[in-house]
């Protein structure tokens, strides 16, 4: 998706108020096409620059880690990945950062 439409998705969820502080993902249908952007992308400001990491990549790099049963995975506009999997048999918040750290969430 071009950066225009992006910027106009985003700018089109935070106008409805749909920007609350879960992760939620949202879809929008605006200018001829549909986007599903979770809400703490929604919120990235107008020049934040998203990386092109994927859902696929992050969960391959959060399993190298060790961590298993990954789900939940969404992506902030800080370009963090942040989900829930399972870690020595405990249930934890996993976050991937871009620099490619994988750490429990609050490490």
């Amino acid at each position: 998706m071009s950066k225009l439409k992006s910027a106009l998705a985003a700018g089109i969820i935070a106008a409805s108020g749909m920007t609350g502080g879960g992760l939620i993902a949202s879809t929008v249908v605006a200018a001829g096409f549909i986007s599903t952007i979770g809400s703490a992308q929604a919120a990235c400001t107008l020049g934040a620059k998203i990386d092109k990491s994927t859902a696929v990549e992050a969960k391959a790099k959060m399993q190298k880690a060790g961590f298993t049963q990954i789900k939940e995975l969404k992506k902030g506009c800080d370009n963090y990945w942040h989900g829930i999997a399972k870690k020595d048999g405990n249930e934890t918040h996993v976050v991937l950062s871009p620099k490619g750290t994988v750490m429990t969430e609050g490490d």
